[in-house]
């Protein structure tokens, strides 16, 4: 590639660039914070719904937003809201939140292990939630999720203050 700077006078280093770090918060609005592809939520999957899910946003259209479902094995613990936060947040802790396939567009078995071909962009685990439930169901915004799929300390901490238990399984 051409270039018509001359080298000596080009002052970048990718390793030094400094990332725009987002820190994980309980959401508070669409208004002041608007969701960005890629993000990862805490969210519920209904306005209902009695626990949370952990979920990435893929796609954001005029009228909805399309997540990538995260699941976990781990169980949450039975009488959650009777339970301290301390050990809520070392439940919470132990779960590791993994990216989730439904094979054979749908029929198929549910894994986390991801498909090659076509079927890892087409099978993944996939919702709409209409633009005007997203306040509702929104928990926790700007989550930090380690490469194993455990949640940062900052964001366990926020998980273990809501008043719903996370989902097990698909």
């Amino acid at each position: 590639m051409l270039s018509l700077v001359p080298p000596h006078l080009v002052q970048f280093e990718p390793e030094e660039q400094e990332m725009q770090v987002r820190p994980p918060h309980k959401h508070r609005s669409l208004v002041a914070s608007p969701l960005w592809e890629g993000e990862v939520v805490i969210l519920k999957d209904g306005s209902e719904a009695k626990d949370w899910y952990c979920a990435e946003i893929f796609k954001i259209l005029p009228t909805h937003v399309i997540v990538h479902y995260y699941t976990t094995i781990t169980p949450s613990l039975e009488n959650h809201s009777s339970v301290s936060v301390k050990d809520r947040e070392s439940r919470i802790s132990q779960a590791t939140f993994l990216k989730t396939w439904c094979l054979n567009k749908g029929k198929g078995p549910i894994t986390t292990i991801p498909p090659e071909g076509i079927k890892a962009t087409r099978d993944v685990w996939t919702g709409k939630i209409k633009i005007h439930d997203l306040q509702a169901q929104l928990l926790i915004r700007n989550v930090t999720l380690t490469a194993m799929g455990k949640l940062s300390k900052a964001t366990a901490a926020l998980a273990a203050s809501l008043k719903y238990p996370h989902h097990q399984g698909a």
